[in-house]
């Protein structure tokens, strides 16, 4: 028998999954479609929760997005981010910035607060190719 649904979130409206690995068994994933959110117009490339509880994307349309999960997911920012050929990865940092990679070689660190954010530093060219994901070990050290 398969397992009942886990949210990874308690009470989490939009998730539901079933464990990859329980008592060293594979088990079968199943994934529900409980909602669609159309926010952003081109490909949406990362989407995670943030440490606050708020929903986030990333997309090729240059944009992150921060979504308000208790008011029907209506977007609560954009951050239109310049980064041009769209942001293909964001990571949160432990102090709560947000950290976003581009096709164009850069990386952008945003502070956010309930309804605004701000551009705290630009790293243009931070290497030779696109730079297609970001994320943050302990301590906040990037990669």
């Amino acid at each position: 028998p398969i397992p009942n649904p886990q949210s990874p979130i308690p009470n989490h409206p939009v998730l539901s999954y079933y464990p990859l690995i329980k008592n060293n068994n594979v088990n079968l994933l199943r994934i529900n479609l409980l909602k669609t959110i159309k926010a952003h117009t081109k490909c949406v490339n990362t989407m995670k929760f943030l440490a606050d509880g708020r929903l986030a994307s990333c997309s090729n349309d240059e944009t992150i997005k921060i979504y308000d999960i208790k008011n029907d997911y209506k977007v609560d920012i954009t951050i239109p981010t310049e980064q041009t050929g769209g942001v293909t990865s964001f990571c949160q940092l432990d102090n709560g910035k947000i950290v976003s990679c581009s096709k164009d070689k850069s990386l952008k660190i945003w502070s956010i607060t309930d309804k605004s954010y701000k551009c705290e530093l630009t790293i243009p060219n931070a290497q030779d190719e696109e730079i297609v994901f970001v994320t943050v070990f302990p301590n906040d050290i990037m990669v």
